[in-house]
Order: C-alpha cells, then sequence, then structure tokens
C-alpha cells in the first residue's frame, strides 16, 4: 500500500502547505513526492 511506502521512506516527501500562487491547491495542504531537504528549504524560506 502506498501509505506504507510513505511511513517507511520518509526521505522521499514533505508534507507541507503549498506556497505556489500559480497553483489551484495554494494555501492547501499537500504532499510532495520529492526530496525532502528541498521543501523543508523552501518552507522555511517562505514562512
Amino acid at each position: 500500500r502506498e501509505e506504507l511506502y510513505w511511513a517507511q521512506n520518509p526521505d522521499k516527501i514533505a508534507y507541507t502547505v503549498d506556497f505556489d500562487p500559480g497553483s489551484t491547491n495554494y494555501g492547501s495542504d499537500v504532499t510532495y513526492f520529492r526530496t525532502y531537504d528541498y521543501y523543508v528549504r523552501a518552507v522555511r524560506n517562505t514562512r
């Protein structure tokens, strides 16, 4: 199941808020399936 994959691979995902003004999900909670460190930096720079 995908949920188990997420739980077992926390380095591959990042739970955050969509901070792209051009996105239809702007301001909403989203899950990114990309390298975790990149999105951690992005969130820190935004908040």
